[in-house]
């Protein structure tokens, strides 16, 4: 596997973005496992929307795996993962588009692409993973 801009974070997990390109991984189970960090499960966490507004600002920074990760730190399990749902949801809707490739998430056309979906409430191909991020 080729894989870009990988490191731990502070709780020794691994981050950064994996060519998917060359070995057919989900772009939700990359996100997914790049999400997995832990966070302080004894304080209530963030909601799936308030991930996704994390993420959308996170994502000027250029690194979309990297956003989902931190933004999911502080989070419930739960909603961690619906947040990834959907994130990973869009992803794909932007891959099949053509606006991007997964090999080019960081790319400034798929960071618009990623940030215009989390931001509208139902974007197109995902709306039943909108539905379930509140």
């Amino acid at each position: 596997m080729v894989t870009d801009n990988v490191g731990t974070d502070e709780t020794g997990g691994l981050t950064g973005v994996a060519d998917t390109s060359v070995t057919g991984e989900d772009p939700e189970a990359t996100l997914t496992a790049n999400s997995n960090s832990g966070g302080d499960t004894s304080a209530p966490g963030l909601s799936c929307r308030e991930i996704l507004e994390c993420v959308v600002g996170c994502l000027a920074e250029g690194d979309a795996t990297g956003c989902v990760a931190g933004c999911s730190a502080e989070a419930e399990p739960d909603e961690g993962a619906t947040a990834t749902s959907l994130v990973a949801c869009v992803v794909r809707e932007c891959v099949a588009s053509g606006v991007c490739g997964l090999a080019q998430l960081d790319s400034p056309e798929c960071l618009a692409c990623i940030g215009w979906g989390l931001a509208v409430p139902r974007p197109p191909g995902c709306e039943a993973e909108a539905a379930a991020c509140r």
